[in-house]
Parts: structure tokens; sequence; C-alpha cells
């Protein structure tokens, strides 16, 4: 069954965002591929006061009246690992952030998105709440950080999951999980020429030659997944017992959507046979990022997937998500374009654009989509709510277009 929802109003303009999505490669300056999304279920219309909440300080989400939620009220617990990647004869080690519902109290943690400090309330290392969730494993963009995409784990924490998501070892690194980088003119250098490589040859034209140079992501991906299933069978463990290992969804942005690719099964190599359902956000999508293990590797996943991108990536010279990527894939799949997004609105915090993580949701009607509608997504296929499967085809706010085929 093919679903569309989209306005009558913006018909003529979906098409031609289609159809100026293959006219050329990107516009430069991809800056940099971090994320943001903060704890919400709900999308707010109007902004709300900020109100600063001193470390250490402890309340339940929304008693403060200037901080009250709109949308979810539950607890997240958050912690931050280490992980060590064996690399040739030596390891590396690398910080692995995680967020899961507890009924502890929170108090107030700053992100560090490169220069930038995000307030937010978590309860820090505190013991999980009582009963077994699904786990989303979280894969951030080039040069980015575990803690990208905060807004998006934060949401999918108070809606019980457990979200987890790791530093990955790239070459630049404008943020790191537990660590403030300058973003000076030499940083936004080096990141612009890695991203510009990425585009045009590592992700691209040279996709299936850089395959062995990137393959840490992956496999790193992979050793934080395993991570994650020991931990659930150890009795000593706070997460003994606490994981669905059945209900094992993925979430990448850019980069981190290839990686979170491969290991859904675009690439036999890495394939996961645990993982339930992927989405994509704003990934990369040419003619040979996905003809690596086959003409079209995409066919080689045989769960359900979202594709998602901003309405501003084609004007920008993104080429043609439908074509490449969504007509590409299995059923049952879906492809959503988010209004007034570009290519950055799937992350956030290393400009600094909010203080506090949920403005990231309740003054951003794009990024609040985007995590809805991931939220709806992972529902419908890893919780099996069925009331989430009209919820992904209803006209929504910050949604231009959607079309899915069951």
């Amino acid at each position: 069954m093919l679903s569309f929802f989209k306005k009558s109003v913006i018909r003529s303009k979906q098409n031609a965002f289609l159809s100026a999505s293959g006219q050329g490669g990107r516009a430069a300056l991809c800056l940099i591929l971090i994320a943001a999304f903060a704890m919400s279920a709900h999308c707010p219309a109007e902004a709300q006061p900020s109100r600063t909440i001193e470390p250490g300080q402890s309340r339940k989400i929304g008693e403060d009246a200037g901080l009250a939620l709109k949308q979810n009220n539950a607890q997240i617990g958050f912690t931050v690992l280490t992980g060590r990647y064996k690399y040739r004869d030596f390891s590396v080690p690398y910080k692995i952030a995680i967020w899961y519902p507890t009924d502890a109290l929170a108090s107030r943690y700053d992100y560090k998105i490169g220069p930038s400090l995000i307030q937010t309330d978590l309860a820090q290392d505190a013991a999980l709440k009582s009963g077994t969730f699904p786990i989303i494993f979280y894969s951030h963009g080039a040069t980015g950080a575990g803690t990208s995409s905060f807004f998006l784990c934060e949401m999918l924490a108070r809606n019980n999951y457990i979200v987890v998501a790791a530093d990955y070892l790239d070459m630049v690194c404008v943020a790191r999980i537990d660590e403030s980088i300058a973003f000076d003119p030499a940083m936004r250098m080096r990141a612009n020429l890695y991203i510009d490589w990425l585009r045009q040859f590592g992700l691209n034209k040279m996709a299936a030659e850089e395959l062995k140079l990137h393959s840490y992501r992956p496999r790193q991906l992979q050793q934080v997944i395993d991570l994650m299933v020991a931990k659930n069978a150890d009795r000593q463990d706070r997460f003994f017992n606490a994981i669905d290992v059945n209900k094992i969804g993925l979430v990448g942005h850019s980069f981190g959507a290839w990686t979170s690719l491969l290991l859904s099964g675009a690439d036999p190599a890495y394939s996961n046979k645990g993982v339930k359902a992927v989405v994509s956000l704003s990934g990369p999508v040419n003619d040979h990022i996905y003809s690596v293990n086959s003409k079209n590797d995409l066919a080689l996943i045989k769960i359900p997937i979202l594709f998602e991108y901003g309405e501003l990536e084609p004007a920008q010279g993104r080429k043609d998500d439908k074509a490449l990527l969504f007509d590409r894939a299995n059923r049952p799949k879906g492809i959503i374009c988010i209004k007034g997004a570009d290519h950055l609105s799937f992350s956030g915090g290393v400009k600094g654009e909010h203080r506090l993580a949920r403005e990231y949701i309740d003054n951003d009607e794009a990024r609040c989509a985007i995590s809805q509608t991931t939220l709806d997504f992972f529902d419908y296929y890893l919780k099996g709510d069925a009331s989430k499967d009209n919820k992904l085809d209803e006209k929504r706010p910050g949604v231009i277009y959607g079309l899915f085929a069951r």
C-alpha cells in the first residue's frame, strides 16, 4: 500500500524540489555534521523563556515554571562509558553516551558541543526505571560527537527507549562527548576540507575504494552493540535485563546514516541481524555510495527504513533522495521532507543556536518534526504500537512531503 501526505498547496513545490535535486552537487560548505535534539514528543508553537538551573540543583522535570515542559515529562538517566577500539597492535579509547528511562531526580548537566555549552536536566549515573526497553543506537555525522543529536536522543529516552551513542574515531572532530573543542579558524578549515573530501570522494566517487579506510565506523558500532548486549546479560550491571535485545533500532545523520545502513544490511560484511528498523537522516545521496557490494546495496536491506531530508537541501545541490534512496529500497519504507530544514538542521549545538536543550524542540519546528517522525517510526516498527501507523501518514507541522510504502 502506498500512502501520501502533503498539502495540496505545496504539491507543485515538492515536484520542484525533486527535479531540482538532480541538478548538481551540493552547495559548498556543508560545515559540520553535528546534531541536537531535545526532550519531547510534542511540538509547541510558542517559544519558552530561558531559566538557569545551577549545577547540582535537583528537581523533577517540569517543576520550574520557566522550564515547564509541554511534552513528555519523564525523567532521563545519563551515563558515559569508555570503550576501546582495537587498531593494528594497539587500542584507542573513545566515549559512549547513554540516555535511559529513570525515576530519579534530574539535575543540571551541560553538553559540551564544540565551543558551546547546552544546558539540560539529567539524572547522572542513576538507576534505570523498572522494565525492559527497546534500544536505539545513534551515529553522528562527520566531525561530530555522540551527543550531537542530544535532543533526539533525549526525546527517545523520555519515551522509554535506551539510547546509545559513541564518539566515532573520525580524522577530524569539532565535538566530543566529554570535552569542549575550540571552533577556531584553523579547526573550521580542517573540518570544511575533511567534509568536502567526504562529499566529493570518500562517500561518493571513491566509496568502494575508501570503504576499508572507513571500516572503523561499522566495526565500532558493532562493538558498541555487543557491549550493550553483554551488559544486559551481566547480573552486576545496571543494564541487566533492562534491554530488549530483540528490538534494536539504528538512527544516523549523514556519515552516521551511511554507518547505520551498513549494519542494517547494505554491506553483508557488517550486517547485524538483530537490527529491526533504521532511520537515515540526511544521509549521502549519489550514484556511488550504495553500489559498492552490488548494483543496488539498498536492496540488501530487509528491514523497515525511513529516509529524511530537508526542504532546502535540493536547492543547495542535494541530489534526488526519492530516486537514489527511497525508490531503490525494499518495503516497508518511507521518505519525509522536513519544512525549512537544511543538512545541519538534523544536528546542532556547535553554533550555539539555543542555550537550553529543550529549546531545540520547543523553538524549532523542523527539529521537532524530525524528532517526532523518528519517534513515531520506531514506536510502530520496534514497539509495535499500531496507533502510530496512521500517525506516520498524518499531515503535521514541519513536514512538507511524505511517502510511505508498506
